[in-house]
């Protein structure tokens, strides 16, 4: 499937994978929110959204959504195939396509996001829905950009040191010495504005620069193990399979096509 829609989503449960921290190997997806607050992790960025934002993901890059209060959070969603859109476009692209912007024109765009859901449900001729995502995607690209503030949070400092340290050591310790802060406060804080353990965060990161270093450049394994923090290219390439069910030479052979 080229595209997945999830339309008005409202609230989040726990087992579903959508909800927590996640990326896409080979997808694009676009969030609109139509209601509520809460913290938006982009990356190693660290942010808040409120009605009328507008969220355009890359693949390979992690995110999720905290809300305030999970019963009012409602929004729009458009998963879509990136080597598809590349396609199309038959052109240049950014090195990342995530963007940002804010109050843009959301009767406009929920109307989009509503034709799509309707010939989806009446199953419409795939060339008819795709015309469709295509006048949705037009409308998220070309509006204009704007720049993503980021929280001044504690955690949001130590997303901007690990993602400053990925070859060295990340350890508990070395972190909380840096911040001038206790362990436990700094597990406590992180995981309460991020949703993830600092552990967690600093893995998921390391893979995917690995991942990122794999598709775009020619560098060896050896040395991109070494960029992410391990001496060891056996464990590393080991780690790589456990995280990612592929072995590194796979995984770039497979996506840089």
């Amino acid at each position: 499937m080229d595209y997945t829609l999830y339309y008005r989503q409202v609230g989040i449960s726990e087992d579903l994978d959508y909800n927590k921290h996640h990326s896409h190997d080979d997808a694009i997806e676009i969030i609109q929110i139509l209601s509520g607050t809460g913290r938006i992790l982009l990356g190693d960025r660290l942010g808040t959204f409120k009605p009328g934002d507008l969220y355009i993901i890359d693949s390979n890059v992690i995110h999720s959504t905290a809300p305030d209060l999970p019963e009012s959070y409602e929004r729009n969603k458009l998963l879509f195939n990136k080597m598809l859109l590349l396609r199309l476009l038959n052109q240049k692209v950014p090195a990342s396509l995530t963007r940002y912007c804010s109050n843009t024109e959301n009767q406009t765009l929920s109307e989009l996001f509503t034709s799509v859901s309707e010939k989806l449900d009446a199953d419409e001729p795939p060339l008819l829905i795709l015309s469709d995502i295509l006048k949705l995607l037009n409308f998220c690209f070309y509006n204009p950009d704007e720049h993503f503030v980021t929280s001044k949070s504690l955690s949001a400092e130590v997303m901007d040191y690990i993602g400053q340290n990925l070859s060295g050591e990340l350890s508990l310790d070395s972190i909380a010495k840096v911040m001038h802060i206790s362990k436990y406060y700094l597990c406590h804080c992180f995981k309460k504005e991020t949703g993830l353990t600092l552990g967690t965060y600093i893995h998921t990161m390391r893979f995917l620069l690995a991942k990122q270093l794999l598709v775009s450049t020619n560098d060896t394994i050896a040395s991109i193990a070494v960029r992410i923090g391990f001496n060891d290219t056996a464990a590393f390439s080991k780690a790589f399979i456990q995280e990612n069910k592929i072995a590194p030479t796979a995984y770039r052979s497979i996506y840089r096509q």
